[in-house]
């Protein structure tokens, strides 16, 4: 069996580790691979990302980092899939994030086979999207992506030889569960503090209130399959149905949209009055969304399965800026104050906001404490206790 697939080519697993070459003999390595080691780093996990954007930083990345620098452990991340089942030996756990192809299914096979004589690693399927296609709604362009029917089944295949679903909401582990039987383990979306602490003000938060108070910011920012980019007819997209009160309103208010502008708006972007910044960079994201210097941000979402599934990432990301969200009544962001069910119920909430100095400073103040008890650094050992179960 190769050391790795996808054709990358055979690698000798012979090469020094800590001056003396691994021997062949499972039983050897085993007993030979944690001499030496600082304090917990006998704690060991492996993680394969389908992903380098935001999906695998928020879940992925950035927890291994935090738990890495802080040596509360040691989480290895690969993109090749290791078949050798010698580099197994003394791991906890091993975490695969979105694996749906048939080549991939034949890798978690290999993993639960591994585990299963010897090597006891929990394994865990990672995901914090739906990826079923009845679910995902047609105006999401990555919806494509998910209608091959084989993808579906082998997804189902893979999740079903795993130990748990990792999942950042209830609803989504509850989904994932019902459908395949496997449990879950719910692990929210926590804020890394060094990606986004820096910026708060609270002297830019009320200089931006006086500065923008006759024409106030409000920022939508989000990912374009939020938007209907495939222009698919007949299909509302999360935005739509904002779209009259925007035109209806965008002398009053500086609208500006971050990742991308729906079809419908076009013409106000070309004359200059919605403002558009594209998608950044995942580290430069932070500066751009600060550089926004927005007053409100908003957060609308249509009710279907796809987004009750979804993380408050867009209340959280605005409030440790200290920037009030105006958000859909859905699911996901039960944490908001400021909620709306309807586009006017939205217009007024916004209009309460930006007319009453100090109403919105108490708001600024709830958002940003609450994005505060959402800081990575504080909540790491679920991360910990997950990836080296006892």
């Amino acid at each position: 069996m190769n050391n790795f697939i996808y054709g990358a080519p055979d690698l000798p697993f012979g090469a020094p580790t800590f001056g003396k070459p691994i021997s062949p003999d499972p039983t050897e390595f085993k007993n030979n691979a944690n001499q030496h080691l600082p304090p917990n780093m006998d704690k060991r996990a492996i993680s394969y990302a389908a992903d380098h954007g935001g999906c695998g930083f928020w879940r992925i990345h950035w927890p291994e980092t935090v738990i890495n620098s802080h040596q509360l452990g040691v989480v290895t991340n690969s993109t090749f899939m290791l078949t050798d089942p010698r580099y197994y030996q003394g791991i906890r756990s091993v975490r695969i994030q979105r694996q749906v192809t048939p080549p991939q299914l034949e890798f978690v096979k290999f993993l639960r086979h591994t585990s299963n004589n010897g090597s006891k690693f929990k394994i865990y399927y990672e995901i914090d999207d739906v990826i079923f296609p009845e679910d995902i709604p047609l105006y999401n362009k990555a919806r494509e992506a998910f209608v091959d029917p084989i993808i579906k089944k082998t997804a189902l295949e893979i999740i079903r030889l795993c130990d748990y679903v990792t999942a950042p909401t209830k609803f989504m582990g509850d989904y994932y569960t019902e459908r395949t039987g496997v449990p879950n383990k719910i692990i929210p979306n926590y804020l890394p503090k060094f990606w986004l602490d820096r910026f708060y003000s609270k002297s830019k938060i009320v200089e931006n209130f006086d500065k923008n108070k006759r024409r106030p910011r409000i920022g939508y920012v989000g990912s374009p399959t939020h938007l209907n980019i495939g222009r698919v007819a007949g299909i509302q997209d999360d935005i739509d149905p904002i779209v009259p009160f925007i035109r209806k309103t965008y002398k009053d208010y500086k609208w500006v949209f971050m990742g991308g502008v729906p079809y419908s708006l076009l013409d106000l972007h070309k004359a200059g009055e919605i403002e558009y910044v594209p998608w950044t960079p995942l580290y430069q994201y932070s500066y751009t969304f600060d550089s926004l210097n927005l007053n409100v941000a908003i957060a609308p979402l249509q009710n279907n399965n796809f987004n009750l599934a979804k993380a408050p990432i867009k209340y959280l990301e605005a409030g440790a800026l200290g920037i009030p969200c105006i958000c859909q009544n859905l699911e996901p962001y039960k944490i908001a104050p400021l909620k709306f069910n309807t586009p006017t119920e939205m217009m007024d909430v916004i209009s309460s906001l930006v007319k009453n100095r100090q109403h919105y400073l108490t708001e600024s103040d709830k958002a940003r404490k609450t994005a505060t008890q959402y800081w990575l650094e504080d909540h790491i050992q679920e991360h910990v206790d997950m990836y080296f179960p006892s």
